[in-house]
Order: C-alpha cells, then structure tokens, then sequence
C-alpha cells in the first residue's frame, strides 16, 4: 500500500519570487521536494528545495530549512553545496535555492556493489576535504550519509564529490537530549546506522561525530552492503554501542591494511578514539593513493592527477648508466662520420627537418595544458621564506592585485604561485582564483570557474575578464590552436552569473 504526497507548494511554471522559474520536479520526500528551477536573470539552473503545505506552519520545519541555508551558506568549498538563496511562498511556507548538482548519488553507486579501493579512496578523500572546511567554520553536518553524497562525472572519468544537506548541521559542542536527537515530527534527525553513538544518545557532538559516518560509508564502499542493517531506530542504536564492528577486510572486503586501519579507528564508540580532524583524515587517504597529486586538494577539484614517474630523473648510483649512454652515442657518432658524404648529407637534413618540426610543434607553451611547471618562480620562492602578507597573518593586497589585474598571465600566475605558498589563509574569492592560475588542464579550470560563479564575488569580474580576452592562438602546430578552447564557454557562464 502507497501513501500519496501532499500537493506541491509550486508547480512547473510558476514564479517564485519574481526570480525563479520552476521547471520540474526532481525529487520528493516525506516533508518536501526538490524542483528544477531557473533563475530568470541569470540564465542560470538551480535547485529549489520547497517544504509540503501540510508542514508550512511547523515552526521546527521552517527552523532547519533556515539552519541549512545558513550553516551551507557559511561553508565556501567546491565540494559543499552551498545555499544561494531562501526565501517565503504565499502558503507560508519557506524555500531554499541550492546549485543544481547532476549526477548520482553515492547510494546509487553502491547499491551496485563494492567499488574499487582507490576510486572509494578518492571519494572518501573528498568527503574529508569537505568535512575538513566546514569544521573550520564552526559547523557539524550531523547527517552525512551516501544518499547526502552526489557524484558528479568529471571529465577524466573519475568523481567529483559535492555534499549536501545541512539541514540539522550544527555548531560544534552543540547539546542535545535523547529524545531531540533521535526524532522530531515523525523523522530522524539524523540517520541510524550513519549517527556517531554519543549523537544517537544525545550527547554533545563535535566534528568526531562526522567522521564516524564517514568511517561507516567507507565501509559500506569497501564491502558493499549496510554495516548497521538490524530492523528499527532503537536495535541500531543497540549495535552501535554495545558491539565492535568488523574491520572491512574482516567482513569480506581486499582493502590495504592501512585502509582497513584507518576504517576501524573511524569507527570507534569512544570519539577519542578516531583521528582527531578531517585534515588527518583526508591525508591520510592521500597518502594511500599512487604518487600523484590530486590538484582537487586544499579547495579546487580538477580530477587532474600528474603522476611523479612521468617526470624524468636520475637516480642517484647512475653514473654506469650514464657512462653507457655516452658510449653508445660515440659509436653512433662514428658510424655517422664512416658513411659515405652524401648519406651524411641527407641525414643530416633529416635531422634538421624533424627539429624544426619539433620545435614549431612544442615551441613555447607555457601556457599548453601538457605543459609542466618544473621550477617555481622567484616570487613564489620568497613567500616560501616569508609570508606573502602585509602583516603576520594577512594576504598580501598587492599580490591579490596583481592576480586581479596583472596584464600578462606571467604576472597573475607568479602573483597566484607567491599567494598559494604564502601559508595564510586566504578569502574564498582569492582561493578560487589561486586556484583557476594553477589548474593543469579543462577540468581543474572549469571546477575553479565553477567556484567562482557559485561565489558570485564582483571582486573576481577583472580577473575573469582578463581570462576571457586571452588570445585565442598561441598552442600546437604553428601556435594556431586555441589553448583554451575547452573553457570558453565555461568562462562565458561565469562572466552571466557575476553581472
């Protein structure tokens, strides 16, 4: 037997606000639905989350759509979705506009079945990095689950991670009792299975709490299937805190032993137990990965990963290799000179047309997404002796005027280099620009592009701007290719969303 919804507060067509078209419904829930809406000045997609009519006068409803637009709205991070924006419909009841978000649901995903370790280590990684900037904001999301997690498909083929759903997220060391923490208007404020066992009792909660559920979600990754699955709220509850829970590789799963470690320390009953930050958390997936540096860490999410082997090195002990190498290009050279006048001759032409070739084709890229950056810059040198700041603790105004102004991408990428080794904490406006001048290739770019339209900060519209008027040669084969082409549009978008 099926229970019919209440009817919706909007439909497809309507205005909300004089803003806010509604397009489509795209999801449903006990106490509201979520819309495809567009934002009519802007040309823009967006997320309208609307609260059913039957709950419009429930005080405590309205309550935690306002607790999520204010604790999201406070947490500036490429993979937190943050509220734009909330507002009252004529019924009385409250919305909330989030950024349209389009892929699935890490739920989905592992309703498949186990994933492979590294792709769970990612994923779990960026959670953390998430975690890690909203507790530095003071917040606790309280419900993290793999239904509040989305996957967004990156262009390389991996994940992009956005969390979502703050609505009962927290300050740190808030308190509640029992009876609060487990139900309110016929639903869990927070989800059993997913609670750490101080919040399902009612006891105070910090940023611990959080990394419990991602202990459980990594679990669920690594072994495919619920690690808490015993009927109603209360026999959950019951596991949680009178059993220990098999280590993943216990339970079935082939993960590394420093995986399975990290995974049972997570899951502790005791908080003191787990890792004390997300930042603890998050390197410490990092440093399970391969030898490659995710350029998503820190605040900006390429899916871009340079492994270090590509880049040549000699060995230290390699003097017999290199002894070799230079025999054998002596005895090339004399075989060279024993060929008859006219061989040398054509070969030599050979030769010489094929550097050309090579040197018409990689000419000068320093701009070109193959090419890497090997030596940093005098600037950034500096900062990493002395903090690029004006005072102990301060960004640099000069440098953040240099990387919103500076005339050449040289000058903005040396001030961007100086301002990410400086060591202090930067504006979030200031990060995602940081983060568009080091980005290697289209999607690290068009995450940072993504920031900045999501941020809507008319302090970034010069900095665009300058991207938007970089010439449109200067790659390839006779430095006729575009070397952005893949972000025109993406730079097009963003320039809409900061008029």
């Amino acid at each position: 037997m099926t229970t019919s919804l209440p009817a919706h507060a909007v439909a497809p067509g309507d205005l909300v606000d004089g803003r806010y078209r509604v397009v489509e419904l795209i999801g449903e829930g006990g106490m509201g639905a979520v819309f495809l809406a567009e934002h009519v000045g802007l040309s823009k997609e967006v997320a309208l989350k609307v609260i059913h009519p039957s709950f419009a006068g429930n005080g405590e409803i309205r309550a935690r759509f306002e607790r999520e637009a204010m604790a999201s709205a406070r947490v500036e991070h490429p993979h937190v979705a943050s509220a734009l924006d909330i507002g009252e419909l004529p019924d009385g009841s409250a919305y909330l506009v989030m950024p349209l978000v389009r892929g699935p649901s890490l739920a989905e995903v592992l309703s498949a079945g186990p994933m492979p370790e590294m792709r769970a280590i990612e994923i779990g990684a960026q959670i953390a990095d998430a975690l890690a900037a909203a507790h530095a904001a003071g917040i606790v999301h309280r419900d993290l689950k793999p239904d509040n997690v989305v996957l967004v498909p990156r262009d390389d083929g991996g994940d992009h991670v956005k969390v979502l759903d703050f609505g009962i997220a927290g300050l740190s060391g808030e308190v509640e009792g029992p009876s609060k923490a487990l139900t309110r208007v016929g639903t869990v404020m927070g989800t059993p299975g997913y609670m750490s066992p101080e919040q399902a009792i009612g006891e105070p909660v910090d940023a611990r709490t959080d990394l419990y559920a991602l202990g459980v979600i990594l679990w669920e990754a690594l072994t495919g299937r619920a690690l808490f699955d015993g009927g109603d709220v209360a026999a959950i509850v019951t596991q949680q805190l009178t059993t220990t829970p098999p280590s993943p590789n216990e339970a079935g799963a082939r993960a590394s032993l420093a995986l399975d470690a990290l995974v049972v320390r997570l899951l502790s009953r005791s908080r003191d137990d787990r890792p004390s930050t997300a930042v603890e958390v998050r390197d410490a997936l990092l440093a399970m990965l391969p030898e490659t540096r995710p350029s998503w860490v820190g605040g900006t999410t390429t899916g871009v990963a340079v492994p270090r082997a590509a880049l040549p090195t000699i060995p230290s002990g390699s003097a017999p290799l290199v002894t070799s190498l230079r025999a054998r290009a002596r005895q090339l050279t004399a075989r060279f000179r024993a060929m008859p006048r006219r061989a040398q001759a054509i070969g030599s032409a050979v030769f010489a047309a094929l550097l050309l070739v090579l040197a018409l084709t990689v000419g000068d890229r320093a701009d070109d997404e193959e090419v890497a950056e090997v030596a940093p810059s005098a600037a950034a040198k500096k900062a990493e002796k002395k903090p690029a700041a004006s005072k102990k603790g301060e960004v640099d105004a000069a440098l953040v005027e240099q990387l919103t102004e500076g005339s050449t991408r040289s000058e903005r990428l040396e001030a961007a280099r100086a301002l990410d080794a400086s060591g202090v904490t930067l504006p979030a406006y200031v990060r995602a620009m940081v983060d568009m001048e080091l980005a290697k290739g289209c999607a690290g770019r068009r995450a940072a592009l993504e920031a900045i339209a999501e941020l809507r900060d008319a302090r970034t519209r010069d900095f665009i701007e300058r991207w938007g008027a970089m010439p449109k040669r200067g790659c390839g084969f006779m430095k006729a290719r575009d070397c952005y082409a893949c972000i025109r549009d993406d730079l097009d978008r963003t320039k809409a969303a900061l008029e």
